[in-house]
């Protein structure tokens, strides 16, 4: 009886992500508007985001700035990303924590909120003491 030798086994294809890498598509992902879409997607299905805060944070992920502003602008005008939702959830959600008015409208100031946002929002969602 002749014994065979073992047949090598045949090189699988180099896993997707890693072919991805190695073809450079990973700088293409963050200068394709559908990718910083769905990014913006996941942030917001987390919680919601003023405007202003989504794109500094899809350009900290490495989005270009352009790119993630033309995203969000579009998740604006679709309705699925609002400032005016988002102040009126933070102002509910400081007003839950004891915080105050001047403390609201400074720190929905730092997010990139507008005055007339941040009033509307406190006016709509929070006790008549906190109109200052």
């Amino acid at each position: 009886m002749t014994r065979q030798s073992p047949r090598k086994p045949e090189l699988q294809p180099v896993h997707e992500e890693i072919s991805d890498l190695l073809s450079g598509k990973e700088e293409d992902r963050f200068s394709c508007p559908k990718e910083a879409r769905k990014k913006a997607m996941d942030f917001l299905a987390r919680r919601e985001y003023g405007q202003a805060e989504l794109i500094r944070k899809l350009a900290d992920k490495g989005y270009a700035r352009d790119i993630a502003e033309r995203a969000i602008t579009k998740l604006t005008e679709e309705g699925l990303q609002s400032d005016r939702r988002f102040a009126e959830s933070f102002v509910q959600s400081r007003i839950n924590q004891g915080k105050g008015p001047v403390r609201i409208r400074l720190d929905l100031g730092q997010r990139g909120i507008g005055d007339a946002a941040i009033e509307a929002a406190l006016e709509r969602t929070n006790p008549v003491n906190y109109r200052v």
